[in-house]
């Protein structure tokens, strides 16, 4: 948080505080109940008297906003142009696909968005709604940094295909996290998604949570041919427990990985069931090119 942000814990207060109209903003709004007509006061003023925003974070966990009270607030934040970083955490509302669709749309306005954290854990927007966002994040073009938490959302192939198709177009893509732990995702998603970072030319850290999908050994290989592609990643932190992966996809996966000749760290967090001593000793041998390799084990 910059030390400037100005802080608040009520809608109410940010719409009638006489403080000086700071460039960076953080409402705190968790378990709070938020009327329409609120947001609309929000959306109305955020672009007028916060014309050079440049920082805002809006944090909503479960407030049981509407359909109608996302888009308010997309509707807002669009017109905040000069905006370049923004946090949105929607987490365990029920927003849907089409409020997500809003965001996406409201995205487009964004060109000088350089950093960008969604927070949509369990929000049931299932690949509808993730490809809707896609489309928007491949239009905010001086995005660098990016986090996505889509945990418990049903995204399956289709979602995340799309999602790797979109951020292919993010040329200047340079950090991303991502958080896809229990969904429905399999092989052929995740092969599409890693072609599509793989032509992030600038990617330098890459952090993946896709434990409890449906990967299986040849996808997980798959993928390593992808970021071995990846010509500038340095960091990469990867957790596939709790999918189909045998040893010999691991050991696979990380032959393929082995050609990636930038990559200086690698974090990989596997089933125990899944790694013996002598898998172990292949893997650090075949990875012996890093300058940190840490491989853990999930306790079964």
């Amino acid at each position: 948080m910059l030390e400037n942000t100005n802080i608040f814990e009520s809608l109410n207060d940010f719409i009638t505080s006489s403080a000086p109209k700071n460039q960076h903003i953080q409402l705190n709004l968790n378990k709070q109940n938020i009327s329409n007509k609120n947001l609309l006061e929000l959306a109305n003023i955020l672009p007028f008297q916060f014309k050079d925003l440049k920082t805002f974070e809006i944090y909503l966990q479960q407030c049981e906003i509407s359909e109608q009270a996302i888009f308010i607030i997309c509707y807002g934040l669009s017109q905040c142009t000069s905006l370049q970083s923004l946090l949105i955490d929607l987490q365990f509302n029920n927003v849907g696909a089409k409020s997500i669709s809003d965001l996406g749309s409201g995205l487009s306005n964004f060109k000088n968005l350089i950093i960008f954290k969604l927070f949509l854990n369990k929000s049931n927007i299932c690949d509808e709604g993730i490809s809707a966002l896609a489309n928007g994040l491949q239009k905010c073009i001086n995005l660098t940094y990016l986090e996505l938490y889509l945990q418990e959302n049903n995204i399956q192939n289709q979602g995340l295909s799309n999602l790797g198709i979109q951020l292919a177009r993010c040329a200047n893509l340079e950090n991303l996290i991502i958080n896809l732990k229990n969904n429905q995702v399999g092989s052929q998603g995740l092969n599409a998604f890693g072609t599509g970072i793989s032509f992030c030319k600038k990617l330098s850290s890459l952090y993946i949570c896709l434990s409890q999908n449906k990967l299986c050994s040849k996808g997980i290989s798959s993928f390593g041919i992808s970021l071995a592609e990846c010509s500038n990643l340095k960091i990469l932190n990867l957790q596939i427990q709790e999918n189909q992966i045998n040893h010999q996809g691991l050991y696979k996966f990380a032959t393929e990985l082995s050609n990636n000749k930038s990559l200086v760290q690698l974090t990989l967090l596997i089933d125990e069931t899944n790694i013996q001593t002598i898998l172990r000793n292949k893997l650090l041998k075949k990875l012996n090119m890093l300058v940190i390799l840490n491989i853990n084990q999930l306790q079964q």
